[in-house]
């Protein structure tokens, strides 16, 4: 092209909204799940724990789905995090990028939210 104007898009994939859950799961492992903004190049259903740490428990798993850009991360055991842990990533263990090359964007002690339903009397479960 002769166009004298380029868009250079050199933004980092990041969590949005800037939220983590937590959802227990009875006598099942636990789960903490998170969006991404952007698609990262790794092929649907590809396990991302690589890179990611938490303050307590062990992550067995970190699913990544392409359609949603969720990712699901699977605790080892209950009740591994009965307790809130926080979550960090370091793209310098983890390499995650988007689709052009830009890392996935560090994370630092972030805090995991409890998921909780409140019901009342006659509520459907």
């Amino acid at each position: 092209t002769l166009d004298d104007q380029y868009l250079v898009y050199n933004t980092n994939p990041a969590l949005s909204p800037d939220q983590m859950i937590l959802q227990l799961n009875g006598a099942s492992p636990n789960t903490i799940t998170f969006t991404l903004n952007e698609e990262l190049n790794v092929p649907d259903g590809t396990d991302i724990k690589n890179g990611f740490t938490v303050t307590s428990g062990t992550i067995a798993t970190a699913i990544y789905n392409s359609a949603t850009k969720k990712v699901t991360m699977t605790s080892a055991g209950d009740p591994d995090w009965n307790t809130p842990p926080t979550v960090s990533y370091a793209r310098l263990t983890g390499l995650y990028t988007d689709l052009i090359g830009n890392q996935l964007q560090d994370i630092t002690n972030h805090i995991v939210e409890q998921l909780s339903i409140n019901m009342a009397g006659g509520d459907l479960a």
